[in-house]
């Protein structure tokens, strides 16, 4: 299965358990593997080739690299020749399993959150930390976390909530740094802007994830998901929140979402927020 752009969401009728749709989701990033072990050994091979002529001969007189490998000797070119085809399909195969890999866990994972927004179901906070951004232990301690679980029948989801807390924005670092060299000119310049908007974060970031339920939770990830993302802007009009893929994964190639598609995934992960008590998005 090729996904461009996925299909719409509808309601929560899906007949497989959430072991099966993950198993089948473990099975395509299998074959992902074994065409990425298949593709480096490739790539190796064609790199060595490469590597054993002069760099001054692998470019021409506009200083591009002549993919046409004419400076291969004629039994270099012949192996490049029977290596080359495999080597891009193996690279178009992959982009489509990325696709598809990806796709697929969005979907379930939507699926997923619309069924258990729709419950009564109970979330447990796991783990929270809150900065001290008044006497900050370290300056990396910046970011607000929450990690919250729960339990519904044979599922188990985790929505993890992270938003950075530092308080120095792009426009206070810019005045700090022309005070400290001394360029009054834009000191002066900077004291007629209007006065900067106060925002509790710079940016604030959210993913929910879902799984079978077990004591000890394997290939999490892979697990069905989505996330969220907000950016606080100058101005409010200036603010942007935009919903995509789980972000534990490691491919190069994403299907593409439509805007309904994005917007209802906003919907259910700020409806999930809301109910644990989560207003920063």
């Amino acid at each position: 299965m090729s996904i461009e752009t996925l299909g719409t969401l509808g309601a929560f009728e899906s007949k497989k358990g959430i072991k099966e749709e993950l198993e089948e989701i473990k099975e395509l990033h299998k074959k992902r593997e074994a065409l990425q072990k298949r593709w480096s050994k490739i790539f190796d091979e064609i790199t060595d080739l490469d590597l054993k002529y002069p760099t001054g001969t692998q470019y021409d007189e506009n200083k591009k690299f002549r993919n046409d490998r004419g400076f291969y000797s004629p039994e270099d070119l012949e192996r490049y020749q029977t290596l080359n085809p495999e080597f891009e399909q193996i690279d178009a195969e992959m982009k489509e399993l990325d696709k598809e890999i990806l796709g697929r866990r969005f979907e379930t994972g939507l699926k997923y959150l619309e069924n258990i927004n729709s419950k009564d179901a109970q979330w447990k906070l796991v783990e929270k930390h809150m900065p001290d951004t008044a006497n900050p232990k370290s300056e990396m301690d910046f970011l607000h976390i929450e990690k919250w679980r729960c339990i519904l029948d044979d599922v188990e989801a985790s929505f993890e909530f992270s938003a950075d807390a530092g308080q120095t924005s792009f426009f206070e670092g810019m005045k700090k740094v022309a005070e400290q060299i001394g360029d009054t000119e834009v000191v002066e310049r900077m004291a007629g802007w209007p006065e900067e908007r106060k925002v509790p974060y710079n940016n604030v970031h959210a993913s929910f994830s879902v799984g079978p339920k077990t004591f000890l939770p394997s290939n999490k990830d892979l697990w069905p998901g989505l996330s969220i993302h907000k950016t606080f802007g100058f101005k409010e009009e200036y603010d942007r929140t935009d919903a995509g893929f789980p972000i534990s994964f490691q491919g190069h190639t994403f299907p593409s979402l439509d805007e309904g598609q994005r917007e209802q995934a906003k919907v259910e992960m700020l409806k999930l927020a809301h109910k644990v008590g989560i207003e920063g998005l």
